[in-house]
């Protein structure tokens, strides 16, 4: 599969799913290593878009660079550190 045709497939993948806001995601792939990027509305949504990604064939790793937009009172910088970072992960 072509990296062109794997973008294609996420992306059909992200506009099926009722928790994404496709229209908000650029997805890009890289021998199976499929980036989103964008700015969504919550942090559920960033997930329910890593999630999609990966269940489509091919994908090897999910890139998940979104950005979530700020709402009232959220540090967007901590918000991002929360979802991101977790135990094992490379800096």
């Amino acid at each position: 599969m072509t990296d062109d045709e794997l973008r294609r497939q996420v992306a059909a993948e992200l506009s099926w799913d009722p928790r994404v806001d496709s229209e908000a995601v650029e997805v890009n792939a890289d021998s199976g290593t499929v980036t989103l990027r964008g700015t969504v509305a919550s942090l559920r949504q960033k997930r329910a878009g890593s999630k999609a990604a990966a269940r489509v064939r091919g994908v090897i790793r999910v890139a998940n660079d979104a950005r979530r937009s700020a709402g009232r009172g959220d540090d967007p910088v901590l918000v991002d550190l929360a979802v991101d970072r977790r135990p094992g992960d490379a800096q």
